[in-house]
C-alpha cells in the first residue's frame, strides 16, 4: 500500500479550479487528492475567500484569532437564516464553515447559563469538547 503524502499547492490549486469550472465532481477531486469531501469543502471555501493563499497553509497549523465583533456578526448572519455556515466563512475569511457552527454553539451554551459568555465564546474551537445536556445544536432554534 502507497504512504500517504502531502498535496503539492498546485495539485490543490488545479483541483478547485477544475471544481470550479464544473469538469469535476466535488468527490471526484476529493477522490483524487486523497482527501474527504468535507475537507475539499473547506479548500473550495478558503480558495473562494482569500484565493491561492488560502490553500498555502494547513488549517490545523494556521491558529488564528477573531475579533468579538466577527464573531458577533457571524452568529448573527448565521441564526437570521440568511446564509449557510460556509458562505459566512467566505465572507469573513474564516477558517472553515465548522468554526461558525462552533460559534453558534457557544452562544446557545452562554444563553442556557445566562453568563456573558466571553469566556465560551473565547474557546479555541477544536479543544473536543463535548456538548452538555440542553445545549442546542447549531442550526436549530429554541422554542419560545
Amino acid at each position: 500500500m502507497e504512504k500517504w503524502k502531502e498535496l503539492g499547492l498546485e495539485e490543490k490549486v488545479s483541483l478547485v479550479e477544475e471544481y470550479l469550472a464544473g469538469r469535476l465532481r466535488m468527490r471526484e477531486a476529493a477522490r483524487r487528492a486523497g482527501v474527504g469531501h468535507s475537507t475539499m469543502e473547506n479548500w473550495i471555501s478558503r480558495y473562494r475567500s482569500v484565493g491561492v493563499s488560502g490553500l498555502q497553509e494547513n488549517g490545523n497549523l494556521a491558529k488564528r484569532r477573531y475579533s468579538g465583533e466577527v464573531k458577533r456578526k457571524a452568529v448573527e448572519e448565521y441564526l437570521s437564516d440568511h446564509c449557510s455556515s460556509m458562505a459566512i466563512a467566505e465572507k469573513y475569511q474564516l477558517s472553515s464553515g465548522n468554526l461558525v457552527l462552533d460559534w453558534v454553539k457557544a452562544y446557545h451554551e452562554r444563553d442556557s447559563t445566562k453568563g456573558t459568555g466571553d469566556s465560551v465564546m473565547r474557546r479555541n474551537h477544536t479543544n473536543g469538547r463535548t456538548a452538555e445536556s440542553g445545549t442546542v445544536l447549531p442550526g436549530r432554534r429554541r422554542a419560545a
